[in-house]
């Protein structure tokens, strides 16, 4: 009778007897009990199931042995009482009500889902190892639905992760991600497979797996990405640069996480809003709707923490940077590092990003840049810790370069801003020490003199009395010097800078033609500072004094002392030709040979082999031994010509040119030059560039015949990289000279890039400063002029410079300037000609910018009376003279003036000439 009472319960429930009015349990029957509770449980109102439950548990108890359908009935009643307890948060009784139905039906109907209840309530205590009792036993557990197998691997592998078991937490997970059909469930494995990876250590394996991700939304798990910074940061401090820069490219925004967990919240919200799929338990239907507010807490959670964590977004940037700085990838960490500076002034890593973007540019020796962007983070950054470095930085990298005017410009900058008395005392002195390095003595101790008075920075006032003497001793004041270096002495007799002095002082003496004081100080200095790195340049002067007294043997002795006293090559080398000098005025030549040949063995190609092949060739000839010179020079060319950056045989080359275009070559030269003809060939065929191209010039310029096929074949190929100074020198300008600008640009880039300290490098400065003011960029070929001017003054070049620079202040109006730049070109004698002829229009053109017609008249007359010879020049001064004329007046001088130049035949085919007529045909309208 009970289990048909049941069954039918049961039956009116399925067919929807939800009107069942609600009634004290005490007094219903037992099937009422069952119908009460099925029809609250269906509801999901456990709460009001509760009272029923417990009295069908009441009644029904005395009978369950005896009646199996009283048994499942009562079994039914004690699961869904920790069901009640678990919907009414009420979760250590839930828990009590589980381990009790678990441990009364060990294999009861309920058993999977009381082992799942109790884990979650574990789970949201973080009671893991308690989580990994409950599903180890679920998992063994018959009743298991298949679909719910990934679900639960899903929570085990949580469970491990939280206990830091990271190996069966990512194996785990692995199964979930590759098993699951569910993207959330496939996010979680993935998001825990890769911290577990990273927690580990295990990154070969992590960078497998990541391209993995995605598919899955973990990409948007803010632990996940701080993990990745994380890790990327120990792979970083590890030295393992693009390990770590791979890892930071896959963490995202802040803002993308954000608008994901948004939509992600929106999704679940919704979701918690539709009804449970049809056919679910109470229990499924339950944990269902628990597990979704739990995710929905969970994401909110995670939201928080996205909101919360600290800035990240800018540091990883600037670490990203830091990779790619460590991973010689220059350009992209400096562009990474000048936009955080550029757009996050306000952030405490601009500071340290521009100092960065600033270093770069001084790595890859873009100098100019490098100043102009120390100077914005001066501007930035006035007081910033790096702010000293960089004061410090825009004077030294244009003095360190010869640049001093550019770096003289810059310290007055400096000087202009705040900075405390030790580093004022410092940029005083740089001030100074560039003044001397522009030869501009008196302003230079005016400057160092004031550091002097100072009452800080007692170093910097020794470097400023040092180098006021050093002023003295190198305008060649020898006098004032020795006066000077003593004063010097007087007060600092000890130090690095006092043993200095005391050998300067010997310089000075030796300056004003006291051989015998300044022997007798070296002397001294010798004995009292024998392990001096300046003893190398002492017994060097000991020589020379020697040798210009006539003591040869002594002179060489002295010499041969040289290098057993320094590791300094230029002493060295300068100790070994000097003996060589000696040997040659007395004719020993076997000695020269003898001295170089240990000289090369000695020191290699340290010991300046190509001169010293020099000097043992020559020594070879002027001894007769013509054939085995030649085969010396051959030798040499052969063994360094395929050294690109060896600049010695470059040298070689362009005397061996000089030579050649300037001597007929008698029989072993002609055998020379083919042997040399030969190698050319054989370099060709082996792979042998730098030699190949060298030669090529060598035979481009001393065969005029083969010229142009030799140097278009270059200008038209070449493997930029192979080729030396003088290769670059000689493509570049012959380029140029054929109007391939564009070519030459190509050229003479590589040159100032590659030897910008290379005498060959003169064509390129110059050849860039023409490009440059070819399109109107004054600004870009100022620099390069002013280097050429400074640094090539002894060649004709630092004349056309300096017309140039003249030219470009005419041009701003800066009229006084330019006259006085053209002036100083007509005050060199050796560049008397065209650039006089040029320099002296110039004059007069600025005269007339400045509305003084008669003086300008007079320079413009210089030009054609004294320099008939330079057509152009003289043409364009006829004509600058009758407009002279013209504006003071005088019309019948200018008439006369221009018929004077149009007789001249030579300059029929100028620009001026034609000119000339247009303006006399004019003038002659004009007279009565």
């Amino acid at each position: 009778m009970f289990k048909r009472s049941v069954i039918a319960a049961a039956a009116c429930l399925l067919v929807g007897l939800h009107d069942v009015r609600p009634q004290s349990p005490e007094n219903l029957s037992v099937v009422d009990l069952y119908q009460q509770a099925l029809q609250r449980i269906g509801v999901e109102d456990y709460a009001g199931a509760e009272p029923y439950l417990s009295e069908l548990i009441e009644t029904l108890e005395p009978y369950i042995t005896e009646n199996p359908d009283a048994a499942r009935a009562v079994e039914f009643a004690r699961f869904h009482l920790g069901m009640a307890a678990y919907a009414g948060d009420r979760m250590d009784e839930a828990l009590t009500l589980y381990d009790d139905y678990l441990a009364q039906y060990p294999a009861g109907a309920f058993t999977f889902p009381s082992r799942m209840m109790s884990a979650d309530i574990f789970a949201a205590r973080g009671e893991w190892k308690q989580v990994l009792s409950r599903l180890q036993m679920a998992m063994q557990d018959p009743r298991m639905p298949l679909n719910r197998r990934t679900s639960v691997l899903r929570m085990a592998g949580e469970a491990l992760f939280r206990l830091e078991q990271w190996e069966p937490a990512a194996s785990v997970m692995l199964q979930v991600f590759r098993e699951t059909r569910q993207p959330d469930e496939r996010m979680d494995a993935a998001s825990y497979i890769s911290r577990s990876l990273i927690a580990l250590g295990r990154h070969r394996e992590l960078f497998e797996f990541l391209p993995e991700l995605r598919n899955t939304e973990a990409v948007y798990d803010i632990d996940l990405n701080i993990s990745l910074i994380e890790a990327g940061d120990d792979l970083l401090d590890d030295g393992r640069h693009l390990e770590a820069l791979q890892l930071y490219q896959w963490v995202l925004p802040r803002a993308e996480l954000l608008a994901h967990v948004d939509m992600r919240l929106a999704s679940l919200r919704e979701r918690l809003d539709q009804p449970a799929a049809f056919g679910m338990t109470g229990a499924e239907r339950l944990r269902r709707r628990n597990a979704i507010e739990q995710d929905i807490e969970n994401v909110k959670t995670r939201r928080d923490r996205i909101i919360a964590y600290p800035d990240y977004e800018i540091p990883l940037q600037f670490r990203m940077g830091v990779c790619y700085q460590k991973m010689a990838r220059p350009w992209e960490a400096y562009m990474l590092f000048r936009r955080l500076f550029n757009e996050h002034r306000d952030h405490e890593l601009a500071e340290p990003s521009a100092y960065f973007a600033v270093s770069i540019l001084l790595d890859r020796e873009h100098l100019d840049r490098a100043v102009v962007e120390a100077g914005d983070y001066l501007d930035a950054f006035p007081q910033g810790p790096h702010a000293p470095d960089l004061r410090k930085l825009i004077v030294d990298a244009p003095l360190s370069r010869g640049r001093y005017v550019q770096a003289w410009r810059t310290v007055n900058k400096v000087r202009a801003m705040g900075m405390p008395p030790p580093e004022r005392a410092e940029t005083l002195f740089s001030a100074g020490y560039i003044l001397i390095q522009m030869e501009r003595w008196e302003p230079a101790r005016t400057v160092l003199e004031k550091i002097e008075k100072l009452k800080s920075a007692p170093a910097i006032k020794q470097q400023a009395l040092y180098w006021r003497a050093m002023s003295h001793l190198l305008e060649a004041d020898y006098a004032a010097a020795r006066e000077a270096f003593q004063s010097f002495l007087a007060t600092y007799s000890s130090g690095g800078l006092a043993e200095d002095a005391t050998f300067r002082t010997a310089v000075s003496l030796y300056g004003l033609g006291d051989t015998a004081g300044a022997e007798s100080r070296l002397r001294d200095f010798i004995a009292s500072y024998p392990d001096s790195q300046l003893a190398g340049e002492a017994f060097n002067m000991l020589g020379d004094i020697a040798a210009g007294e006539g003591r040869l043997d002594e002179a060489v002795a002295w010499f041969r002392r040289t290098p057993e006293s320094t590791d300094d090559m230029t002493q060295i080398n300068y100790a070994a030709f000097q003996q060589a000098r000696m040997l040659e005025l007395e004719s020993r030549f076997d000695e020269i040979v003898d001295l170089f040949n240990n000289h090369i063995e000695t020191y290699g190609v340290e010991g300046n082999p190509i001169e010293a092949t020099y000097w043992k060739a020559n020594a070879m000839k002027k001894s007769g031994r013509d054939d085995q010179a030649l085969a010396i020079m051959y030798d040499t060319i052969e063994r360094f010509g395929d050294q690109v950056d060896e600049d010695g045989i470059d040298m070689m080359i362009r005397d061996l040119i000089d030579e050649f275009q300037s001597r007929s070559p008698g029989e072993r030269r002609t055998v020379f030059l083919e042997r040399l003809y030969d190698e050319m060939e054989k370099a060709r065929d082996t792979g042998r560039q730098t030699l190949n191209y060298r030669l090529e010039i060598l035979f481009a310029e001393i065969r005029p015949e083969q010229r142009a096929e030799l140097l278009n074949a270059r200008l038209r190929f070449m493997r930029l990289e192979a080729a030396s100074p003088l290769v670059l020198s000689v493509i570049g300008s012959y380029a140029w000279e054929h109007g391939e600008k564009e070519r030459a640009r190509t050229f003479f880039t590589q040159l100032l890039e590659r030897y910008p300290q290379s005498d060959f490098s003169l064509s390129a400065y110059r050849g860039m400063a023409s490009l440059y003011l070819a399109e109107g960029k004054d600004a870009e070929a100022e620099p390069l002029l002013e280097e050429i001017s400074s640094r090539f003054a002894r060649f004709e070049e630092a004349g056309w410079a300096m017309l140039r620079l003249a030219d470009m202040h005419r041009r701003r109006g800066q009229l006084e300037k330019a006259k006085e730049m053209y002036e100083t070109v007509l005050a060199v004698k050796e560049w008397r000609g065209p650039a006089w002829a040029e320099a002296l229009y110039g004059v007069g053109d600025t005269l007339r910018e400045q509305g003084n017609h008669r003086e300008a008249f007079a320079f413009f007359q210089r030009v054609y009376v004294m320099y008939q010879g330079f057509a152009e020049w003289a043409a364009r001064a006829y004509v600058a003279s009758a407009e002279c004329l013209v504006e003071e007046g005088r019309m019948q001088d200018a008439v006369n003036t221009c018929r004077e130049l149009l007789n001249q035949e030579r300059m029929k085919d100028t620009d001026a000439y034609r000119e000339a007529g247009i303006l006399l045909k004019r003038l002659e309208e004009r007279l009565p």
